[in-house]
């Protein structure tokens, strides 16, 4: 059975709670009906669609050989053209003490050195109790490190931003250390707002207190 965008985005806990295979096939379909209403809190918001097509989905797991597309589908059906291939879908039938080795594995077989250097950093960079939690408009969680600033930003994108803007996005997130925690490349592209990280990185030498820091 093929998938569509919106069987993640409208996906919530307690679908996810549901675990047979009974209301996992009635989820597939009635999720393609415009007026169904979802149990619980959604995933992702509506307008995370296209982020979730085009890169979650085209530029991440179909190009990685995960996921098979229906080319015979139009890309603006709302029927569903993705499937996951069986090598991929295999690995979430594992038991779990099997599951981080049969993992590794895919990885070193399907992902470039580049792709692979990726995970190892993200593995290391495991948030902290003291990370601070940020809810994206879209639904999409990222952690940032400890701090005032983080925490301001948080109140920004998560109150302010819902509050007072329409249909609001979340472009770049920055911190100090880390220049960049999460930046949306396709709308920046978009937008014209391209962001060159060797003149933060100076920014940042020349005036400390942009980022918090005490000159010396």
């Amino acid at each position: 059975m093929y998938l569509a965008p919106q069987h993640v985005y409208r996906f919530t806990d307690e679908q996810y709670a549901k675990q047979d295979e009974t209301s996992r096939k009635a989820f597939l379909m009635n999720c393609l009906r415009k007026n169904y209403v979802i149990e619980g809190k959604r995933w992702y918001a509506d307008n995370s669609r296209e982020q979730i097509r085009d890169e979650n989905l085209k530029e991440g797991l179909v190009s990685k050989g995960a996921v098979i597309v229906d080319s015979s589908v139009p890309v603006t059906s709302s029927r569903g053209r993705y499937s996951l291939r069986e090598h991929f879908a295999r690995l979430f039938l594992l038991p779990e003490k099997e599951f981080d080795d049969q993992a590794l594995q895919w990885q070193k077989r399907y992902l470039s050195a580049s792709e692979l250097a990726r995970v190892r950093i993200m593995r290391e960079r495991q948030p902290s109790e003291a990370s601070v939690q940020v809810t994206l408009p879209n639904g999409e969680r990222r952690y940032l490190a400890a701090g005032g600033s983080s925490v301001i930003a948080k109140a920004v994108i998560e109150e302010f931003a819902s509050r007072f803007l329409i249909k609001p996005a979340v472009l770049w997130i920055s911190e100090s250390g880390n220049h960049v925690v999460l930046q949306d490349d396709r709308l920046m592209r978009d937008l014209g707002l391209p962001i060159d990280q060797q003149r933060l990185h100076h920014l940042e030498k020349t005036n400390p207190s942009l980022w918090g820091h005490s000159p010396g």
